[in-house]
């Protein structure tokens, strides 16, 4: 059965929240699937060089959008129940690509069920204006792979 909603978890902040289906027009996956952009490396039709990477395991997927070869954000999205690999993974990505924090800092915690997206920013201080599309995009390119997983098992 496909999710109504999955949560959207923000690592270097910790803001966790429930993202929706009905948050995206199936207009715009039909738009985003059109683009392709589930293949390996696509590039975004955003003025600029932003360009998406994008992995698809049989429980998971990931993806990082650049701006030229910087990156912006990775992103690592949980379906499978079995999803202790999927953050263990992410967690480490993001311990390894980002600054060590203060001692008081904890790392966010994995969410109570799947799906789930964890996003780790690395690279916006390079690109501010990314911030003000990167949210959604993120929103939108979760969707477009749960529906593409969920299309595939049925």
């Amino acid at each position: 059965m496909k999710p109504d909603w999955f949560w959207h978890l923000t690592l270097n902040t910790g803001e966790t929240h429930k993202s929706y289906r009905n948050e995206v027009s199936n207009d715009v996956i039909a738009a985003m699937r059109d683009m392709d952009l589930i293949k390996p490396h696509a590039d975004l039709p955003i003025p600029g060089a932003y360009k998406l990477d994008t992995t698809l395991d049989q429980g998971a997927a990931a993806f990082t959008v650049l701006n030229r070869e910087i990156p912006l954000v990775h992103c690592v999205l949980a379906v499978d129940a079995d999803d202790t690999a999927y953050w263990e993974f992410i967690e480490r990505l993001y311990l390894s690509t980002t600054d060590k924090s203060p001692v008081d800092w904890v790392m966010p915690i994995k969410p109570v069920s799947v799906p789930w997206l964890a996003v780790a920013i690395l690279g916006l201080h390079h690109d501010p204006d990314a911030v003000q599309w990167l949210g959604d995009f993120e929103r939108c390119m979760t969707w477009l792979l749960i529906e593409d997983v969920y299309r595939e098992t049925n």
